[in-house]
């Protein structure tokens, strides 16, 4: 399936999204067990510290220790301003269910308006008297990381799994016009951005730049393309289709290292493919063929309780048939039979269900281990097997992380040493 599609599927599969009914004797449930497989892992994860620890060498290879404590001080610091712990969640929970999590590295500039008034409130509100004093003052100027959404990555080449190798990268995001203005307002250009774009339809006009946009952005909302090449070195920003940075601005103002300022954190890599495979997208087919054989055990239960009837009574019956207490009269019971018996659920279903939720756990981890009832009495040995088999089964989640946090690491550095 296209990359759309997949990430919203994933992205369902972990939400445990109820879709809509296909008729009306459709049954709308869902077991939710890929969600909960993702929570414990979360949990777990959330559980390690993956703060790094910087060493610092001098030119003759010598280890400085006191500068290597100083930076790592520097680079947590940054994280505290910014609340990274607010993040992390989000971030490993995009990577399980994705398998992919994108992020951009950058210095974030923030303006506020402040309006001052000596408006006495004591004398009654006469607006006659009401003057206001507004200026425009910076709130705050820090390093951040920001989470970026899979569909509004654009890779350069699709079969390149190593982000710093891809020929060019854009990134696209929507946000409410006033938010963008509290970022650039200051900028030469910003009167120019308009709030009312249109979608691009004919790619042959010829013009230096018009208002358009690549994606369906309603009025009052600004669209962000940013567009990389770390070969050639350059950058350029576009707000609503206006471009707000000269021709061959370098990417180094902004990449202090002249790497691309996106990050990506990856779990199942795949050789010669730049997107990995997550949790989510291992189990969602698994996930409804458990939520589809649930909705059969709800109708045949159902049907036990309510069956589908013959009626040759000559009668009109209502379901209310089905009500308890319910007193009909001149009916032939006789006449009115079930036309087929139903059973209910077999042993053989609930056989069906366990052997598929085995396939589950055997794709994340152990039930036993996150704190779920075993189906089956277990030895101490059988135990610390089984957990020792889940460790390794993190292993490659845990690594997928200590990447994702250690190119985050390295980035923000960067950040801090050249902006401070």
């Amino acid at each position: 399936m296209d990359y759309v599609t997949s990430y919203e599927t994933n992205l369902q599969a972990d939400m445990s999204f109820i879709p809509p009914k296909i008729n009306k004797n459709d049954v709308r449930v869902v077991t939710g067990t890929t969600r909960e497989k993702n929570n414990f892992i979360l949990s777990a994860l959330l559980n390690y510290s993956f703060e790094a620890s910087i060493t610092a060498y001098d030119k003759d290879n010598n280890e400085i220790d006191e500068l290597g404590t100083h930076l790592a001080d520097m680079v947590r610091k940054s994280r505290e301003l910014e609340d990274y712990e607010s993040k992390r969640d989000l971030l490993y929970r995009e990577l399980l269910t994705q398998g992919d999590v994108f992020a951009m590295e950058s210095l974030v500039t923030r303006y506020k308006i402040e309006r001052n008034s000596d408006f006495d409130f004591s004398e009654g509100v006469d607006i006659k008297k009401y003057k206001a004093e507004e200026k425009i003052k910076l709130d705050y100027r820090r390093p951040e990381i920001t989470m970026l959404t899979g569909t509004k990555v654009y890779l350069g080449n699709i079969r390149e799994p190593n982000l710093k190798h891809q020929p060019h990268i854009c990134v696209v995001e929507t946000e409410p016009y006033e938010v963008v203005r509290t970022q650039f307002q200051k900028w030469e250009r910003w009167e120019n951005v308009p709030k009312r774009i249109s979608r691009l339809q004919d790619t042959t006009e010829v013009s230096g730049y018009r208002d358009w946009t690549l994606l369906t952005t309603k009025d009052n909302y600004c669209e962000k393309i940013w567009f990389f090449d770390r070969p050639a070195n350059v950058m350029q920003l576009y707000l609503n289709g206006v471009p707000m940075l000269p021709c061959g601005f370098p990417l180094q103002a902004i990449s202090p290292s002249g790497e691309y300022p996106i990050l990506q954190g990856s779990l199942e890599r795949t050789p010669f493919f730049a997107y990995a495979k997550g949790i989510a997208a291992k189990m969602k087919v698994d996930q409804a063929i458990i939520d589809e054989f649930m909705k059969l055990a709800i109708l045949k239960q159902q049907q036990l309780y309510r069956p589908t009837l013959a009626n040759n009574s000559g009668s009109e019956l209502s379901p209310d048939i089905y009500t308890a207490g319910t007193v009909i009269d001149n009916l032939d019971p006789e006449k009115v039979a079930p036309i087929f018996t139903p059973t209910g659920m077999s042993q053989s279903d609930v056989q069906f269900m366990s052997y598929m939720k085995e396939i589950m756990d055997s794709k994340s981890i152990s039930p036993a281990l996150s704190g779920e009832k075993s189906g089956s009495r277990m030895t101490a040995a059988q135990y610390l097997d089984q957990k020792r088999q889940a460790l390794q089964k993190l292993g490659l989640i845990v690594w997928g992380v200590v990447r994702f946090e250690q190119n985050a690491n390295w980035m923000r550095l960067q950040n801090v040493l050249k902006n401070g």
